[in-house]
């Protein structure tokens, strides 16, 4: 008489339809934890603009921010068609140590030239770097993608971070019904953020 098969050994197909399953997750999630593991986290702030409409600040025209020599400004653009309302450009300081996304509010001159660059003299204090690498190593993207919804519906989405190999720190969303497309990158800061 021959003995009875193990578990396993009568149900080998079952167990291996199983467990590759479970490995091949266990896998994937190793492999998208080692960068958060190795990679040294950002140590530098990062400023981005965003753009408001209805921002109770009457500017005709854009505003764009530059970095020149480690100060940081903003170009005034004057607006070709004075009918037409163009956003404003706000400021925010991104935080990556505790993911804050702070708003800096700067003081804009009551009459602006065309094609001016004008101090943001509240961060006056501050060097800022213009690169689009931060010191440490990091990348800012605002990606624009695109998903699968329900029924085969596209959904569109922003999603801006700041990545180094692998290691991604999402910047969190602004949710404001005046709130006009997606962060834009201005500057790093040039000292490293506590």
């Amino acid at each position: 008489m021959t003995e009875p098969a193990g578990f396993f050994q009568k149900h080998l197909i079952l167990v291996v339809s199983v467990s590759l399953p479970l490995l091949l997750v266990l896998l994937f999630a190793i492999a998208m934890a080692i960068p958060r593991l190795s990679v040294e986290p950002p140590q530098h702030a990062l400023l981005v603009s965003t753009l408001w409409y209805q921002d109770g600040r009457q500017v005709n025209g854009n505003l764009h921010f530059e970095v020149n020599e480690g100060q940081l400004y903003f170009r005034f653009n004057a607006n070709p068609n004075p009918n037409f309302i163009l956003p404003v450009s706000r400021l925010h300081l991104f935080e990556p140590s505790t993911g804050a996304l702070q708003e800096i509010n700067y003081a804009v001159p009551n009459v602006l030239e065309d094609n001016t660059l004008y101090p943001v003299v509240e961060l006056e204090d501050i060097d800022f770097s213009g690169s689009s690498l931060s010191p440490d190593g990091y990348v800012f993207d605002n990606s624009y993608r695109g998903s699968r919804g329900f029924l085969f519906m596209n959904g569109y989405r922003y999603s801006a971070k700041i990545e180094k190999q692998g290691r991604v720190v999402k910047i969190p969303a602004i949710n404001d019904a005046q709130f006009a497309g997606s962060p834009q990158f201005v500057a790093w800061m040039e000292e490293e953020s506590n």
